[in-house]
């Protein structure tokens, strides 16, 4: 199709998708943002970009992730120069959508935008929103959503905080479930806690992100009262992400690991090729979970 540029849009909306998912959800959203934007009589452009299904193994490597966040600079960049006069960019992010998005913060002097929507978060708790203020607009917003009930990030992404695996690099965390802690926090930065639905409790909110993402002044765009709840009665997943993620692990892979053995203990020598084939095995298959 021939390249084609509007120069009448100036509000643009990214919305990304996360792990194991392949985006159907951002079609409720793409429906309800046209139908306000009409509304308001703005003329808007939405990217609902996808990079097809990504797997929990793909996630946990950080060579993968890593080339995930170069495919959504190129996508950026190249949306806006299809939209040359765009004045508001904005962003909607579930799962590894979030991780792509603050990373790219971190990483990317050119990244510019306004308002950012995160949801079942797997950015670590206390990634430096101070150091990456300069990339949100002046009076640009990030609201995260913080589910009282996400065992998925609470019992996974949780276990990457560990101090020993931070020093190793990596950079995944339990925002989605903890909120975000870094002190000091700027003010841009918004907690929205705690929300019911487990790792996707965000679709339950779409009408009020939408009028957020449209008009941050309409009344619907504020947090409906009544609609939240405590973590008490999920003090147990806390307990659990907070001390004993480690040992979820070991159960998950105490079975790789004895099977190794078994393997390399039964091969004709050398071991080590049979060794090797096993971890090749497993790498693959964790690739395609």
């Amino acid at each position: 199709m021939p390249y084609e540029r509007d120069g009448d849009v100036t509000h643009l909306i990214f919305i990304l998708h996360g792990i194991r998912d392949l985006g159907q959800w951002a079609s409720q959203f793409e429906t309800e943002l046209r139908s306000l934007a009409k509304e308001a009589n703005q003329k808007i452009a939405i990217a609902s970009i996808r990079y097809g299904y990504f797997g929990m193994g793909q996630f946990i490597l950080s060579s993968d992730r890593q080339k995930y966040v170069r495919w959504f600079m190129d996508e950026y960049t190249e949306t806006l120069a299809k939209y040359p006069n765009v004045q508001t960019v904005d962003f909607i992010g579930h799962s590894n959508g979030t991780y792509l998005m603050a990373r790219a913060l971190a990483d990317y002097a050119s990244l510019r935008v306004d308002k950012v929507v995160f949801a079942g978060s797997v950015v670590p708790r206390d990634y430096d929103w101070e150091k990456v203020q300069d990339r949100i607009k002046d009076n640009g917003v990030v609201r995260n959503y913080v589910a009282a009930d996400d065992w998925v990030v609470a019992l996974f992404p949780r276990l990457f905080e560990l101090p020993l695996l931070r020093r190793l690099g990596n950079d995944i965390g339990s925002a989605g479930f903890n909120g975000f802690v870094h002190e000091p926090m700027p003010a841009f930065v918004q907690n929205i806690k705690y929300v019911m639905g487990h790792h996707s409790a965000f679709i339950n909110r779409i009408p009020e992100i939408v009028r957020f993402i449209v008009n941050p002044q309409d009344p619907g765009a504020d947090n409906p009262k009544g609609r939240f709840v405590t973590r008490e009665r999920w003090q147990a997943l806390k307990l659990v992400s907070d001390w004993l993620s480690p040992a979820l692990w070991l159960v998950i892979l105490a079975p790789l690991v004895w099977i190794g053995f078994r393997v390399t203990g039964a091969a004709t020598q050398p071991a080590s090729v049979a060794l090797l084939f096993y971890v090749v095995l497993v790498v693959l298959l964790l690739r395609e979970l």
